[in-house]
């Protein structure tokens, strides 16, 4: 993983979004352990069979810098945490989806994480989306899948 790039101009650049991509992964790997894989970066899988389910993606979608005041600088990400599930029982694959929604919910609504010192100063759920049930395109798998997408927004001072 490449987390600096040595520009030519003579100075180095922090690659400030994958830090905290890779932080919300990390917090969600600890936390709730339920999913089986987990990736920085949105991963299209169709019919390949090396993913195992649950599977969790976080990928960063935006980005708004800003200077508030002189000398400081504050950056706003909005990252998309996606979750995918599956199950033979369609009413399982419902109750697991939803199951999964409230556990990321609830991770970051938790004081603890709401800033994650040398990561974020604050963060902000900004929606969830859940789809309804879909065949899975893979046979040899569990029948049902169900797609599910949070949107959290993360700030922080990149200059104090």
């Amino acid at each position: 993983m490449v987390t600096t790039i040595d520009l030519a101009a003579g100075f180095t650049v922090t690659n400030e979004t994958d830090k905290r991509g890779q932080a919300l992964l990390a917090l969600i790997a600890t936390n709730i352990p339920g999913f089986r894989t987990r990736y920085y970066g949105f991963r299209p899988f169709g019919q390949q069979d090396t993913i195992a389910f649950p599977a969790v993606m976080v990928e960063c979608n935006s980005q708004a810098p800003g200077m508030p005041t002189t000398g400081k600088y504050l950056c706003v990400w909005q990252y998309s945490i996606y979750f995918y599930v599956t199950e033979d029982n369609p009413n399982a694959v419902v109750t697991l989806q939803s199951s999964a929604a409230e556990a990321i919910i609830e991770l970051f609504s938790n004081a603890h994480f709401k800033a994650n010192s040398g990561y974020w100063t604050n963060s902000e759920m900004k929606g969830v989306l859940l789809s309804t049930s879909f065949e899975n395109a893979r046979p040899a798998r569990q029948r049902y899948m169900r797609v599910g997408v949070v949107r959290l927004e993360l700030q922080d001072f990149l200059i104090k």
